[in-house]
């Protein structure tokens, strides 16, 4: 077993404590959200939520409906599909970030993928 599969089974159970290193909390974070449909959930919340900010100051008649249903995906993910609970109530900061450096990891994967797909037909079409 792994350094990293022992964190991830203990984390099953209690989440990191608050002074655990920022990197625990994040697979933390990962762990509670590794169901299919939290992770689809939370791939159209979380840039909603995080987009909506700025528009709260600054045009709040958007920002506040963006925000409302930013959080009703989080949200509804977990309720739909996780078994878990939001990792917000251990650290509304931490776990805020966590869930962005999530998505925008996938995001680069994603996007690292598809240019790996795109490069492999290229090679194949040009022989």
């Amino acid at each position: 077993m792994t350094d990293r599969t022992v964190m991830s089974s203990m984390y099953l159970v209690h989440p990191p404590l608050a002074t655990a290193p920022f990197d625990e909390k994040l697979e933390y974070y990962r762990t509670i959200h590794a169901v299919p449909g939290v992770r689809a959930m939370h791939f159209i919340g979380v840039p909603m939520v995080v987009a909506s900010l700025p528009l709260l100051v600054a045009r709040p008649h958007a920002g506040v409906p963006m925000f409302v249903v930013g959080w009703s995906f989080n949200l509804g993910g977990h309720l739909l599909f996780g078994k878990k609970g939001p990792a917000l109530r251990y650290g509304p900061v931490t776990y805020q970030l966590a869930g962005v450096a999530t998505w925008s990891m996938e995001v680069g994967e994603y996007l690292a993928r598809r240019s790996q797909r795109r490069a492999t037909r290229q090679s194949t079409s040009a022989r």
